[in-house]
């Protein structure tokens, strides 16, 4: 009885297969995605200044709101700061309960 059911696959080709879906997976998937819509805010996170990151801070815990908390901490995560940003983070979570039992 002839074993030609169990051939070899060849290994170069499946790897080479999965090397290039990988890539187009990759090409595609950056370039598509549209912009959040949460994402729009009033600084642009990847530009601010200390100074604009300061007056922000400064006019969010004057009127606390979890929305610029998140802003800030995206600020923070953008700089590399990511103590600072899960700080931001935690102080959004504290108030987004309270804002929704109020409401």
């Amino acid at each position: 009885m002839r074993k030609s059911i169990l051939v070899k696959p060849d290994l170069k080709l499946i790897v080479l297969g999965a090397l290039m879906i990988a890539v187009l997976h990759g090409v595609f998937s950056k370039g598509m995605s549209e912009p959040s819509a949460y994402l729009n805010h009033e600084y642009s996170v990847a530009w601010m200044t200390d100074a604009e990151l300061v007056r922000l801070i400064e006019r969010v815990d004057a009127s606390p709101n979890s929305a610029g908390y998140l802003l800030i901490s995206e600020a923070y995560e953008k700089r590399g700061n990511m103590r600072r940003a899960l700080y931001f983070v935690k102080k959004a979570e504290a108030i987004a309960p309270q804002l929704d039992f109020e409401d």
